[in-house]
Formats: C-alpha cells, structure tokens, sequence
C-alpha cells in the first residue's frame, strides 16, 4: 500500500511539474521578444530583472540564467569604459557558471566563449592572447558536445575576422567559417521555442561584410562591432 500511495504522489507530483511548464515557457517568450527588440541599456537590464526572477523560481532551468547572462554580454556592446564592460561580464561569467552547474549545454560553452572574447576588446594588446585561447578552447570543447551546433562556427568566425592572418586569423578563414554556420543555420531546429536560435542573421550579415571587403570593398560602415553579436 505504501508503495503505491507513493507512485500515486509521484504522478500527482509530476503531473504538477508538467503544468507548470507551458506557464514558464509563455514567460521565458515574452521576455526574449522584450529582448530581442531591446535597443538600450536600460531595455536590456530590465530583461535581465526580469530573467532573474524566473531563475529564482525556476532553478532546476539553465536557460534563464543563460538569457540573464547573455543581456549583460549585450550591454557590453553599448558600453565603453572598460571597468564596466568588466563589470557585465564578471556577472555574466558568474550566471554561466551557475548555469552550467545544471545543465553541460554547448549553448553555456558558445555564451562562455562569446564573454571571453567579448574582454579582449577593453585592451586587445594584453589581452588577446590569454582570452582568445580560452575563447578558443570553450567552443573546441562545443564541438565535442554539439559538432552542428552553427554558433560555434560564427563565433570562431568572428574570432578569426578580428586575428591577423600571420596567427591564424583573417578573412578568408572567416569566410569559410561563416559558410560552414551558413549551412547548419539553414537545417538547425531549437528543440523549443525558448532554446537559443540566435546568430542567423549575424552570420549573413559577416557574409555579406567580409565579401565586399575581400572585394576591395570601403564601406566603413560595414565593420561589425567586436564585442558583442547581437541576438
């Protein structure tokens, strides 16, 4: 008898859990709508709030704490004293960590990688080696779990576009990179609509950058920001 009431509260119980599913989902939407059409610091922090608390609520999830990090990674971008780009990405690092104590996604590597790359612009001259490696490294290790994941080729993309080609880098590397996540942006599926599926129309939009400069192309305002690709 025991072991049945238990069965029966286990049912019940997740029964409960799956209800409150579509609850969250519907939460994590709006709010990525919110972000995504963010175009200031203040719209972005308030997306991170409001990240925040579903984490809190929500703490057997990863992706909140990953959405929270990744609006901090995207004020970065808008920011240009170097402490406080400092400052975002330390908070961002913190929630990656918290969140890839939950889950070894090869989203939490690509948005560790992106922050890592993202440091190298406050000074790129002491810094480009210690956090390109480390960039670097976090989407090898991507690869391993996730080898079509297209992210992983457009951050290696933009990390190649930004390294002079004597070490590796340039633009007919980052072309080709760019293909690569062109390709496996064209058959990648989320597994839900909350699911990170960001990058497409970054990656078209390298394209088309990288082409018109290979082509003797001047058009300034062309160059992407190096910092942070946006969602």
């Amino acid at each position: 008898m025991k072991k049945i009431i238990f069965s029966l509260l286990l049912l019940v119980n997740g029964a409960m859990v799956f209800a409150a599913k579509p609850e969250y989902v519907q939460m994590m939407s709006g709010v990525l709508q919110k972000m995504k059409d963010a175009k200031s610091i203040e719209a972005l922090e308030a997306c991170a709030n409001n990240f925040s608390r579903v984490a809190a609520v929500e703490k057997e999830e990863w992706l909140p704490n990953y959405y929270t990090a990744m609006c901090y990674i995207l004020e970065t971008s808008m920011l240009k004293d170097g402490k406080e780009i400092d400052a975002k990405l330390d908070k961002a690092d913190a929630l990656i960590t918290q969140a890839r104590d939950i889950s070894n996604s090869d989203e939490l590597l690509c948005l560790e990688s992106w922050s890592k790359s993202t440091r190298i612009g406050v000074d790129p001259m002491t810094r480009g080696m210690k956090y390109g490696m480390e960039s670097a490294q976090l989407l090898n290790r991507a690869t391993i779990v996730n080898q079509n994941n297209p992210r992983i080729y457009y951050l290696q993309a933009m990390s190649a576009y930004f390294t002079p080609e004597k070490y590796g880098g340039g633009k007919v590397k980052a072309l080709e990179l760019l293909k690569k996540a062109q390709g496996l942006f064209e058959t990648f599926k989320p597994s839900s609509e909350i699911m990170p599926n960001w990058g497409k129309e970054q990656n078209q939009a390298m394209i088309e950058t990288v082409t018109k400069e290979m082509n003797g192309s001047t058009d300034d305002t062309a160059t992407p920001n190096n910092r942070a690709p946006r969602k």
